[in-house]
């Protein structure tokens, strides 16, 4: 028998797409924060790279982007632990950030 897919059912797959992906990418967060902040600064050193040797014509060779690779994996992980680090001192000194404006407006 043949398959047969309506419109409406490409479209709600397509509309839900993005949803599932950043439910599985925050699901990873929750339980190896550091290792996705790695692997995506990672990604995103490599992509700019690749992007801007693209623009201006040079060819990069693999243990170039495995150097910027390394230091994408670096920054995430610095990055990572920083933000770990502000968070928890602003549990801590339980801070009411949120109520700042008001209190200036008083």
């Amino acid at each position: 028998p043949a398959v047969s897919i309506s419109l409406s059912q490409v479209a709600q797959a397509l509309q839900a797409a993005p949803t599932a992906a950043f439910a599985a990418y925050m699901a990873a967060m929750n339980t190896n924060g550091a290792a996705v902040d790695s692997g995506t600064a990672a990604s995103l050193y490599i992509a700019g790279k690749l992007t801007s040797a693209t623009i201006s014509g040079q060819r990069q060779t693999l243990r170039w982007l495995a150097n910027w690779a390394f230091i994408g994996v670096i920054d995430g992980y610095c990055t990572h632990s920083w933000y770990h680090v502000v968070e928890n001192t602003y549990q801590d000194l339980n801070l009411h950030l949120d109520h700042i404006p008001e209190t200036l407006l008083l």
